[in-house]
């Protein structure tokens, strides 16, 4: 192997992607619903937790499934995504009362 004089290559920068917000949850069921739904679609998304104070009844870092643990975190999406990201996630977003689990 042998080493060459001069400046080494700089890492690319990744160009800058605004992102669009299409659900912000805290259940962790309803988090898993939404990201099987995007991954079936081939949506790519990022799950970011909401920036929120420690608190003694809410761990700071989730490293897990944690049922009775809720942390707010928000969905996003590329802004071209988001129309059937939020007609996939309309459920999630506005329930139906009227609905009874059959």
């Amino acid at each position: 192997m042998a080493l060459v004089s001069g400046h080494a290559p700089q890492p690319t920068k990744e160009p800058e992607v605004e992102l669009v917000t299409v659900l912000e949850a805290g259940e962790p069921i309803a988090l898993s619903l939404a990201k099987a739904s995007l991954d079936e679609a081939g949506i790519k998304y990022i799950l970011t937790p909401d920036e929120a104070p420690p608190s003694p009844f809410r761990p700071k870092y989730f490293w897990g499934f944690q049922p009775s643990v809720a942390i707010p975190c928000r969905i996003e999406v590329a802004p071209e995504d988001e129309k059937e990201a939020r007609a996939l996630l309309e459920p999630l977003r506005n329930p139906d009362p009227n609905f009874n689990g059959t």
